[in-house]
């Protein structure tokens, strides 16, 4: 693959990220706080915010581990969709240690 191809590919799956990022904000998010979720689940398990946001981030790697046996067996949106999540995960722990002032 070349550079303006990976390039693009990039562009791509970063617009699809925020697209989905903003549209599981509204649904998960409340204005005062987009982390409350992992706060709150921290506080019934009595664990870090942190722990539960790999937690659960963890769902989608090992479902994209088991996808990844036999990679032509998923389709394309679901190839998306893992790696959507997955790289949200991401940008929601960079957030979420910044919150905590581990930045």
């Amino acid at each position: 693959m070349n550079n303006e191809v990976f390039e693009l590919v990039c562009e791509q799956s970063i617009a699809g990220s925020n697209k989905l990022l903003a549209r599981k904000g509204t649904e998960y998010g409340e204005v005062d706080d987009r982390l409350i979720q992992f706060k709150r689940q921290a506080v019934f398990e009595n664990r870090e915010p942190t722990e539960i946001l790999i937690t659960l981030m963890n769902k989608h790697v090992a479902a994209m581990s088991m996808m990844a046996k036999h990679p032509r067996n998923s389709t394309p949106k679901q190839w998306k969709s893992r790696t959507y999540d997955v790289r949200n995960y991401t940008l929601l722990l960079d957030a979420l240690l910044k919150d905590m002032g581990i930045d």
